[in-house]
């Protein structure tokens, strides 16, 4: 499981957002579900990943560091 951000994308729910607005590539948040599905990155299940500040092939790289310092985690607190 994982929890991702797709980032400040152009559509009509943010039409009236500022142009000038810090927008996100739309391919980007499609790109980091299609890595995420094919199983590389299943060591960093837990974690949140941002389609455009985060770097996938970066992040598995590091997924020994990322689960040993405990960053990115997602929790849950009921």
């Amino acid at each position: 499981m994982f929890v991702i951000s797709p980032g400040l994308v152009q559509t009509d729910m943010t039409s009236s957002f500022p142009a000038d607005a810090p927008w996100t590539p739309p391919e980007l948040a499609p790109r980091l579900v299609r890595a995420l599905a094919s199983g590389r990155a299943d060591a960093l299940s837990g974690r949140y990943i941002h389609a455009e500040h985060d770097d996938v092939d970066d992040l598995i790289r590091r997924a020994d560091e990322i689960r040993e310092r405990d960053l990115n985690a997602i929790r849950l607190v009921r």
